[in-house]
Formats: structure tokens, sequence, C-alpha cells
């Protein structure tokens, strides 16, 4: 018995041992092929941007980088990808950090959007949302979702990063990385990929005759606690996002955290460098069916509107 456990450990080391060095050979993002393809058109032009937006679908949506850049003056790039929440966001940010690829970079600016999404359970099988899941990555959402009560989402991280130490579903998306072929060039819009409308669709259609209005749920909201209630998770997602401004700021470059309209986390860490889109009543265009695509997206109008608004923020925070 004790032959068979030691036979069996040595294979899991072995296997371990093999897949550790496959993944040395990798990029840091190779199980998402969209940021894939992002991310190597931008190192082919690594000297001209100062500014990255990092963040999920309503990065990559919402902010029209060639406007912002014309507007700010300020040449922006858009890395931001549909499902890559906080958690995947943060495994990014760190490794951007600590490359020297980007020698103008002065700003990252990160959407958060908190709570922070866990991996749900329908999504445990996807190699883009595990592979991100390294040892820091994973003992934060232990740290935040213990601190939240939310047992399940543990459960999901633990399955998680075991079945990414060994690769698990995994080994092909690693041998053959390099030779996906990305469908289009992503440095024309500088990483923006707008959803671009012509005529009204189905969804604002359907949902102005079952509603009776244009305007979503939010559009009337103003922000009344601005000495919100900091829980254990907040001051766990507080740290860890003092680290990584921390790493940024060795070499020289400012974190700064894009707040969606309706949400308090400015109110809830003021140290940070933050941009608030806005309360629902002072930003009724975000939530006007006329500007969006689905309901948890803007269409290339409303993005407009949104990335107009924040350049106008991003330039007076610099001031």
């Amino acid at each position: 018995m004790r032959k068979l456990i030691f036979k069996l450990l040595l294979l899991l080391l072995s296997l371990f041992t093999i897949v550790q060095i496959i993944k040395q050979q990798v990029p840091f993002y190779y199980g998402d092929g969209v940021f894939k393809c992002k991310y190597n058109d931008l190192l082919k032009l690594h000297d001209r941007y100062e500014v990255f937006f990092v963040g999920s679908s309503h990065v990559n949506r919402h902010i029209n980088t060639p406007l912002f850049s014309e507007i700010t003056g300020k040449s922006a790039f858009n890395l931001g990808n549909g499902g890559m929440e906080c958690i995947t966001s943060m495994y990014h940010l760190e490794h951007i950090s600590q490359l020297a690829y980007f020698p103008n970079l002065k700003y990252v600016v990160f959407h958060l959007n908190e709570p922070v999404n866990p991996i749900n359970d329908k999504n445990l099988s996807s190699i883009k949302a595990r592979y991100g899941i390294d040892n820091t990555r994973f003992s934060f959402a232990m740290r935040y979702f213990y601190a939240r009560g939310q047992f399940n989402h543990m459960k999901n991280y633990v399955y998680a990063y075991i079945t990414n130490l060994f690769s698990i579903g995994q080994l092909k998306a690693l041998i053959f990385n390099s030779e996906e072929a990305c469908k289009f060039s992503y440095t024309d819009k500088q990483g923006y990929l707008p959803y671009i409308m012509v005529e009204e669709n189905q969804f604002q259609i359907n949902y102005k005759k079952k509603k009776g209005t244009h305007l979503m749920k939010g559009h009337q909201f103003i922000t009344k606690d601005k000495n919100p209630n900091i829980t254990k998770a907040d001051n766990i997602l507080i740290k860890e996002l003092e680290r990584l401004e921390e790493l940024f700021a060795a070499k020289n470059i400012q974190l700064i955290i894009l707040v969606p309209p309706n949400k308090n986390f400015h109110h809830k860490a003021p140290q940070f460098k933050s941009l608030y889109m806005g309360d629902g009543k002072r930003n009724p265009s975000y939530f006007d069916v006329n500007y969006r695509y689905n309901a948890g997206h803007l269409n290339s109008e409303g993005a407009d509107i949104y990335t107009k608004k924040l350049a106008v923020k991003f330039k007076a925070l610099l001031q």
C-alpha cells in the first residue's frame, strides 16, 4: 500500500513538474484567446501607449480608446475582454506591472465592479475562467469569499486552483496556444471593440414595449451614503489593490480605479485615485435603452457618450 501511494505521489509530482515546464514556455495570458490577440497587437506598438484600460466587457465595449486619446492627448489601449472579471483582471495587472515592455506607460485604469464576481458553477470547466487562479489569486479569493460567507464560491475556487495547478483540461491550450489565429487586428481601434448599431434592435423594442419607458432601473439613483460600512471583505480587496498599486508605483505608473455608475468603492477607499462615473440621476444616458445594445452593454453611440465623460474626468484627475 505504501509503495502504491509513493508511486502515485511520484506520478503526480512528475506531472506537476512537466506542466510547470510547459507553462514557462507560454505567455501568462495563454488561456484567453481574445486577450492574447489584443496583447500581441499591443506589443507591436509597445512604446506608443501611455494609458491602459483593464477589465471586463464593460471596458472592451464601453471605452472608445481612440476617442479618449483624442480628447485627453494621452494615447490609450483597451485591454478589456468579455468575462474578464476582477480576479482575472488583477492577475493580468500584476503581470503587466512586472514587465518592462512599455517605456511610456504612465497610467493603468482598472474597471472595478465590486463586490467581486466569483467563478460560477457553469464556468468551472472553462479554461478562461480558471487559468489566472495562481497562488496569489487563490489566497485572495479564499479570504475574500470566506469573509462574505460565500462558501460555495470557496469550493469553486479550490476546484479551479487544483485543476489549474495540474492544467487539467488545459494541455491542448498550453501546447497549441501559439498556433491560434486571431480573427482580426485590434490595433486600428486601440483595442476597442464596439457594439455598432444602425437601427433599433429587438432588445430596445421589447424593453420599451414591456416597461413603457426608455429608462432602465438605476437611472434615479443618488448616492446618499458617503460614509459606507466597510466590511472585512472590503478591507481584503483594498489591501490587494494597495499591493498592486505599490507594484506599479515602483515603475512610476499610477493605478487608477474606474468605478462604474451607482457603485461606491470611491467612498470605501478614498486613498486611491479613482474615476467615479456618476450616479444614475446625473448620468441618465448610461441607463437609456436607446444607448444600449443589450441589458448589460452600451452600443457604440452610448459608448461615445460614456467615453467623453470618462475623458473629462480623467483630465480633471490629472490636474
